[in-house]
């Protein structure tokens, strides 16, 4: 099963003959979901929550690390367990900075941890999501704050610099006092 935002469908046309998906869920965004595909919306009104029951797996591995010794680094993966997913979620929930039920969290691309967790920190405790999809730009994020009352949000320096400058040109257009947290990682290093 894949699920797809409706946006990156021409990207999946480019490859959808090459590989095996037996269901496609479109989360739409105006246009109905295409032929031979899943909306989403439509799929989650059909679904019956008294019908829905956990699963409980006796069976648990640990990950196994993709790279062998001797490998070169181009050939290393990253494998993620349950567990290590559980963990990391209560840390982002814990602490001075930790998301709570009633945030409204904004992640922004960090290409790192932290971002990648909050997605399922915010589902772990109830907090509310906000994704921008590809509109990363200063004015639709700015828009995004203010419109969703964004109270938590992370991301990289070169995200905050737009927004500053976006912030610096017009300060008297977005009123961002809701905001509570704002993380910023995922700088580039510096050789010596």
């Amino acid at each position: 099963m894949l699920i797809i935002d409706d946006t990156l469908l021409p990207l999946l046309e480019k490859f959808r003959a090459d590989v095996r998906i037996e269901h496609i869920v479109v989360i739409e965004h105006g246009a109905q979901a295409p032929a031979g595909t899943i909306g989403y919306e439509k799929l989650l009104a059909g679904a019956d929550a008294k019908a829905f029951a956990y699963r409980i797996s006796t069976s648990v591995r640990p990950p196994r690390c993709a790279t062998r010794p001797g490998r070169p680094a181009d050939r290393r993966a990253s494998v993620y367990s349950h567990r290590a997913i559980v963990l990391h979620s209560l840390g982002q929930a814990s602490g001075a900075v930790g998301v709570l039920e009633s945030d409204v969290v904004l992640p922004l691309p960090m290409f790192h941890v932290n971002a990648w967790g909050l997605p399922f920190t915010c589902t772990m405790i109830g907090a509310t999501q906000v994704h921008p999809g590809p509109h990363l730009d200063a004015e639709s994020l700015c828009e995004l704050f203010v419109g969703e009352h964004v109270t938590y949000t992370a991301g990289v320096p070169t995200i905050w610099l737009g927004l500053l400058r976006r912030l610096d040109e017009r300060p008297k257009d977005y009123d961002l006092s809701r905001l509570r947290v704002l993380v910023v990682g995922g700088s580039a290093r510096r050789s010596r």
